[in-house]
């Protein structure tokens, strides 16, 4: 899946139509240091748990 967030961390592309405009601090509090990082030009490749796939997923913060 891809997601898209502004850089001021608001969902503006997810799956879920009631992320859209909501803030990443108020939906995935836990991806805001990821978000924060790719923000500030460092490269964020995370190999994360999905409780909902039951297996591991990969996640890509990158600024465009």
């Amino acid at each position: 899946s891809v997601y898209m967030i502004s850089s001021d961390g608001f969902w503006i592309a997810h799956s879920d139509p009631a992320f859209l405009g909501k803030t990443l601090k108020a939906t995935e509090e836990k991806f805001e240091p990821w978000f924060n990082d790719a923000m500030a030009g460092k490269e964020v490749k995370i190999t994360d748990w999905s409780p909902a796939l039951n297996s591991d997923l990969y996640r890509i913060f990158w600024r465009i």
